[in-house]
């Protein structure tokens, strides 16, 4: 397996338009929100890795034809700290339990430090129980903070 981010310092697969199919694939196996999964574009993915914020950590068979994993790690700064937030972290289902989604947490955890971040944020939906036992085994607590969501 072979390991790559997709980030400004290296927008390689950025490049080409597959990626997005992949990318799709992955995510119709994390939401039911087809919709988002379908607006997915390279436009999009551009724009989220260019502005700097943006670090996307993939795992891709060893003939780069197959992306087995990804995870997606934002920076932003607050008035008080840095904050990363990791989301949309997905391993293929033909691929999980051999490890690829414990290598991507770490990976952007690692991205994180790099980054200066204070501490890291993530939610998961409550059905997703391996996930988060994942997330406790890399040192993850369940925050007091209180999680709320508008749509619009």
């Amino acid at each position: 397996m072979i390991s790559r981010w997709i980030n400004r310092r290296d927008s390689r697969l950025c490049q080409c338009s597959d990626v997005i199919l992949l990318m799709r694939s992955l995510l119709r196996q994390l939401t039911s929100d087809m919709d988002a999964v379908d607006g997915l574009s390279l436009q999009k993915l551009n724009a989220m890795i260019f502005d700097g914020r943006a670090h996307i950590a993939t795992i891709w068979t060893d003939d780069c034809k197959t992306l087995v994993g990804m995870g997606m790690l934002t920076i932003r700064q607050h008035v008080l700290r840095k904050v990363a937030h990791i989301d949309d972290v997905v391993v293929d289902e033909a691929y999980r339990g051999r490890g690829f989604g414990k290598e991507i947490v770490k990976a952007l955890i690692d991205q994180a430090r790099v980054e200066g971040a204070n501490h890291i944020e993530l939610s998961t939906r409550s059905h997703r129980v391996v996930a988060l036992g994942l997330y406790k085994s890399l040192g993850f607590q369940e925050s007091e903070t209180r999680s709320l969501c508008l749509h619009l």
